[in-house]
């Protein structure tokens, strides 16, 4: 009896082995619709692009914008661009930057709708104020970012948090919308 264990066990360990190989197997593929981004696994994208570059330019040629994704699917159907993982750098100037990222984006309306989704952030570069929420809708015609969900700003020696929020990031103003709540701590 002895003599069988190690035998069995040996025999298990190969059988799990080849059932392993078989599932990998099974489940590799080259087919671009694998790991589509979610709600859409039922049709494949008219096109999709792995770590995706976008730049937006002002009308004298200056940088204004540029963004990243690790991947961009677009939807005709929809006309919706879906995003994992969007970067959003926004530039003011000669003065600091700001920055965005999520975990999922959306691009709509002809691209001036950006639905950002799941621990969105935005930050000044120099990391004097940084904005948490879960959602947050990018209008950039009006160079705006509104949430109706909960929002946490702060800053050097502050944190204020509210329920919804409208910025006009490059004119720096925020309108908070309701149950408003700061604490400050002074240096």
């Amino acid at each position: 009896m002895l003599r069988k264990l190690p035998t069995n066990v040996l025999s298990g360990l190969l059988a799990l082995v080849a059932a392993l190989v078989f599932f990998f197997w099974l489940f590799d593929t080259d087919d671009p619709t694998v790991g589509l981004l979610p709600g859409h696994a039922q049709q494949p994208p008219e096109w999709y692009w792995e770590n995706a570059s976008f730049w937006n330019f002002d009308a004298e040629g200056q940088l204004e914008q540029e963004a990243t994704a690790t991947r961009a699917e677009y939807y005709s159907q929809e006309d919706t661009i879906y995003l994992a993982n969007p970067r959003l750098t926004t530039y003011v100037g000669n003065e600091d930057s700001w920055h965005t990222r999520a975990e999922r984006g959306e691009v709509r309306e002809g691209k001036d709708v950006v639905e950002l989704l799941d621990s969105v952030e935005i930050f000044k570069g120099d990391g004097s104020v940084t904005i948490r929420t879960d959602e947050m809708t990018l209008i950039r015609s009006q160079d705006m970012a509104v949430t109706g969900a909960a929002v946490s700003i702060t800053g050097d020696t502050s944190r204020t948090d509210a329920i919804g929020m409208r910025a006009w990031l490059r004119q720096e103003k925020v309108e908070l919308l309701a149950k408003v709540k700061t604490v400050h701590e002074p240096d």
